[in-house]
């Protein structure tokens, strides 16, 4: 089974935690605009204003597709790594047929 957009905004809707911080901190999926799945980060200094990162739903379908995607080599080094990774591991977990 391949992966396509309309898998992925129904196996992760919006709201959906994607990944939970050492601090017990979430990133939630907000919305999905211009093929990017965007989700908010927590603001240390303010928390009724998180922060808002995006993925491309292209590079989470070729990562998905993949057989064994190296992290090492993901063009991002900062929350967006952590963040796909969630995605990649909700979508496998979700899809387990490739």
């Amino acid at each position: 089974m391949k992966l396509n957009q309309v898998k992925i905004y129904e196996n992760l809707p919006i709201g959906k935690c994607i990944h939970k911080t050492r601090n017990e901190n979430c990133f939630f999926i907000t919305e999905y605009k211009n093929e990017k799945v965007f989700f908010s980060i927590p603001n240390n200094k303010d928390n009724l204003k998180p922060y808002t990162k995006s993925v491309s739903i292209q590079l989470i379908i070729e990562i998905f597709n993949s057989k064994n995607y190296d992290f090492k080599f993901f063009p991002y080094k900062d929350c967006r790594k952590s963040a796909t990774r969630g995605i990649i591991t909700i979508l496998n977990f979700k899809l387990p047929c490739k």
